[in-house]
Order: structure tokens, then sequence, then C-alpha cells
């Protein structure tokens, strides 16, 4: 039964082959090996819940099981259990040193931390163990996407489809990587072959749902409505996307009030699984402050590199930051890069780059007094080299990472030639586009409304100490809703801001072909629309912790 259930996972005959071990396991409840099978289709079936359950119960039978450590590395991945997965996986490779399935579960943790090069050093491994992994093909192909070259990525996703032209995980990829550069039909043909090889692939959906506004009607969202019919009660993982994909449907159709209630549930369940302290951001936000003071700032100013090449364009998450961004890049002289995580990496290693002892307590922002007058230049050259090593060729790059607001007064210091761009929107539109969207990772804020409210309010204490402490001229703001109803005047302002000649291409922004990997990654791809502007009327009725959360920033209650 063992043996055929693994045939019917080869045929992906999931449904058969799950059977199959159950079957098995009925038979005799110590079968290691059909435990361990069971937890991982169950994890490529999304639901690592139920899968986890199945593997450490094929552990605790045979300890040394190295592929059964590897999958419960995998489970703990998808389960946001990173610690543990990473114990796993170790454990994996400690028992089989050459398991390369192994490595790529590694190489997933560290592109999750943004180490994109140990990621690619342990990808590459694996393939010199095995060039024939479909698996490392892809993931290598997802590496170089992230890392902004999409020609590399589609190779490698067809090396995979070359050797197994049935695998869904390549077709979904592929997809993603067409969405990303505005190529939707393209994505839309590579979901619908991941449903032909299989009409239950609840990502594929998900996806879908994503691409394109749907109609009552829609054949996708029926099935995902069937969907949530039959879900598992301790499908969490599956329970959220769906809740998300279907209050999404919702909203397209004019069905507020269902829609809601999909995005409360999406939000419940995914904040259960996570960590985080809204009073730990508030003392976060509070201690940075209180470190870029006047007297500071005076006394590191006019000390930074001089490089003028990047444009940061910074505020909440949903804010308009991505639409900015599309119309700078869409300059023939502008590069968009998107979300960089450099300029944290810079922060938070400031006490090991600048020489501040090991065994300090000290951390960012404290470490900012102990960086010499001299060294702020070198700081902004490590960031700018770190430009230059994508080999992008233009005047200006923009880096779009909202959270770099955080290092504002930071940016300033070490690149005082850089422009700065800040998007500010409605409080309550930002915050309800948060909590409507699964993030791929971070934003905890996002899934609790008065946690929502909190977090804006710390953000907008943080930019007032801003605008009160460095010089006017230091960054450039923007209002969204501004920006929607008079773009083309608002546009020709932001290019004039970042020292550039007016280029018409600036309004055909959705047309330009560059890679976009934010959750606003379809809507930049139209023209201008308004709908986005006070969208959350329509949830109003629902919305009183947020509203009480932000108190005095709702425009109404100010």
């Amino acid at each position: 039964l063992n043996n055929m259930g693994s045939i019917y996972r080869e045929q992906k005959e999931t449904d058969q082959s799950i059977h199959c071990y159950q079957q098995a396991i009925t038979h005799n409840q110590n079968h290691a090996e059909a435990l361990n099978n069971l937890g991982a289709v169950l994890t490529e079936k999304e639901d690592p819940e139920q899968g986890i359950q199945q593997l450490e119960k094929a552990i605790q039978l045979r300890p040394h099981y190295a592929e059964a450590h590897r999958n419960a590395g995998s489970c703990y991945l998808l389960l946001e259990h990173y610690a543990k997965a990473e114990t796993a996986f170790n454990l994996a490779l400690n028992y089989k040193p050459d398991f390369a399935e192994a490595m790529l579960g590694l190489a997933a943790l560290e592109q999750e931390a943004n180490n994109y090069a140990s990621a690619e050093k342990l990808i590459r491994q694996a393939l010199t163990i095995n060039n024939s992994l479909v698996a490392a093909h892809c993931q290598l192909a997802a590496l170089q996407g992230l890392k902004g070259f999409p020609e590399q990525a589609f190779n490698h996703y067809e090396q995979a489809l070359a050797l197994d032209s049935q695998d869904i995980s390549a077709h979904l990829g592929k997809s993603h990587l067409h969405t990303e550069q505005g190529q939707l039909d393209e994505a839309e043909h590579c979901l619908q072959q991941a449903l032909i090889l299989d009409p239950d692939s609840l990502a594929a959906r998900l996806s879908l749902a994503q691409l394109k506004k749907v109609d009552a009607d829609d054949s996708n969202f029926t099935a995902l409505k069937t969907t949530e019919k039959t879900l598992g009660k301790h499908a969490t993982t599956k329970a959220i996307a769906l809740h998300f994909a279907l209050g999404k449907c919702h909203d397209d159709i004019g069905d507020y009030k269902i829609s809601f209630s999909h995005f409360l549930e999406a939000c419940r369940l995914k904040r259960e699984k996570i960590h985080y302290s809204k009073a730990d951001n508030t003392l976060a936000t509070l201690n940075i402050m209180s470190s870029f003071t006047p007297e500071l700032i005076e006394k590191l100013q006019g000390h930074g590199h001089s490089s003028s090449l990047p444009i940061f364009i910074l505020g909440m998450p949903r804010s308009g930051t991505t639409l900015t961004e599309q119309i700078i890049a869409s300059h023939p002289h502008c590069h968009g890069a998107g979300e960089l995580p450099d300029m944290s990496h810079i922060a938070k290693n400031l006490p090991e780059d600048q020489g501040i002892q090991k065994n300090t307590a000290l951390v960012y922002p404290q470490t900012i007094h102990h960086v010499l007058p001299e060294q702020l230049a070198q700081l902004g050259e490590q960031y700018v080299r770190g430009l230059l090593s994508r080999q992008l060729d233009a005047h200006f790059i923009t880096d779009k990472m909202p959270s770099n607001y955080f290092y504002l007064g930071l940016i300033h210091l070490i690149l005082p030639n850089a422009k700065i761009i800040h998007v500010k929107r409605n409080p309550v539109d930002t915050c309800i586009s948060g909590f409507s969207k699964l993030f791929k990772r971070g934003q905890h804020h996002s899934y609790d409304l008065t946690e929502q409210g909190h977090y804006y309010r710390d953000y907008a204490n943080l930019m007032q100490h801003w605008r009160e402490v460095l010089p006017r001229s230091a960054f450039y703001e923007i209002q969204y809703e501004d920006l929607v109803s008079d773009t083309e005047r608002q546009a020709r302002s932001l290019i004039s801001y970042c020292g550039l000649e007016w280029d018409d291409a600036c309004l055909q922004f959705h047309t330009h072909q560059r890679t976009v990997r934010t959750a606003s990654v379809t809507q930049v791809r139209q023209p201008i629309y308004q709908t986005s502007v006070e969208r959350w009327h329509r949830y109003e009725n629902q919305l009183e912790p947020l509203l009480d959360a932000l108190g005095n920033l709702v425009p109404e209650r100010s």
C-alpha cells in the first residue's frame, strides 16, 4: 500500500496516494515510511498542520530518518516556525550529508532572511549533487526573480519544465514571474496549465483570484466557494489564504459585508499564528526619536557619501509607494529596483561594521551615537555599492522599501544627496488596504484592526519627528489622493524633484515593462483609477476598533 501510494504520488494522483498511505498506516501504525510519505503529500497539498503530525510520528519511530526531518522542515517553513525548520533541515543533513533537498530547505530559510548570496550557494550546491532536481531549478528561478534577473529566472523555470512538464510549482512560479513583469495574459495561461494538471490546486486558484477582477459567475470564484465548504477545520494555512481570496472576490462584486467577514476570519487565523507586540513597536519608535536628536543631526550632518544615485520612496505599506515608483521608473533615466532590504541591513549591522565591541548590548538606533562623522561616507558607499552590484544601467535607481521611514534620519546622514519621497494616504484607507491583504512576509501589525491603528499612530509620530529634526529640504512629501486625482501635475512635480527633465513616458507608467513584486503588482498595470480613494466607507460599520485606535488621525474626527 505504501508503494502504491508512492506510484500514485509520482503520477500526481494526490488523493489516491493519500488514501493508500492512510490504509498502510491503518494496517501498521508504526509504518514510518508511510507516515513520512503521508506527511510530505499533505504538505504538498498545502495542509502543513496535518502534515507535521504525521512527520513527528515518523521521527518518533525513527529518530535518524533524514527524509522525515527534511519534510518536517518544509512543514515548519510553511508554518513560519523558522527556528524549528532550521533544526530539522540541519538534522536531515547530519544524517545524510549529501541530501540536496535538505540544502534547498536551508536555502529557503536564507532567502526568507534576505540572505540571497547564501541561498544561491546552497541551491547551486544541491544542483551539483543532482542537476535534474526540479525543485532546485524552481528555487533558483524564484531567487533570480527576486534579485532582478527575470531572463535567468524564466530560463530555470524552462529547465524545470523540460525535466518535468507536469510540475505544478514551475507553472505557478512562471505565472508569478509573468505577473511581476506585467504580462498578465501569460500569467493567466500558466495558472490555467496548473489547473489542468491539478484542478484542486488552491495555490493556482488563489493566484487567479488576485490576478483580475471577478464577476459573480466567475468559475474560479465558484470553485473557491466550493473549497470553503469542504475545508478541514485544522487546515489553518489553507484557510487563511482562502478567506483572503474570497474577501477579494466578494469585494469585486460589491458584497462588502460578506467580503469583510472573510477578511476578519483570515486575519483572525493569521494573527493566532504570529507574534507581534504593539508595545514593542511603540518602544522601537520612541527609541529612534530619542536617538536622532537635533544635536546628533547637527553633529553628523554633511559627512555622508556624495552619490545622488538612489531615490528612496517610503511610507506606510499600501500607501501608494508602488504607484509612485512606477511613475518615476517609467522615466528613461530611472530604474525601479523595488523593495530593497539593504538599508535595514546597514542599520542593523552598525555595531559590527563600526567596530563596536561584539559583547555590547547596543543595537540600532543607539549605535548611531558610536558612528564617527568620517564613517558616514563609508556607510553611504556601502549602500551605493549594493545598488551598482545589481548591474542596473540608469542615472537614478529607486528603492521603495516602505519601512525605510524607520531609517530616514540615517539615510539623510549617510546619503545627503539622495532624493527621499514620503508617500502619504488617508490613514483609514491605508490600514484597511493592509488588513485585506495576505503579505508574503512581515507586516504582522496588519492582521488586527486595533494593532493596525496603533502602528499607524507610531508611524505618524515618527514622520512628524523627522519633519522637526531634519532640514525642510531633506525629503519630499506627496499625497496619494492628489496623485490619482491630478496625476500629471503631481507626476511633473515628482520628476522635477528628482532632478529630471519631464518625459511623457511617466504618464504611461501602466505600460512600462519592469518587475513589480509588491501587493500592488496588478494595480500598477492599469491606468490611474480612483476606486481606492475613501474605500474604507464600504466597511465603515465594522471599523470601530481601527477608528478608535487612530483617534484624531481619522480626517472626520480631527
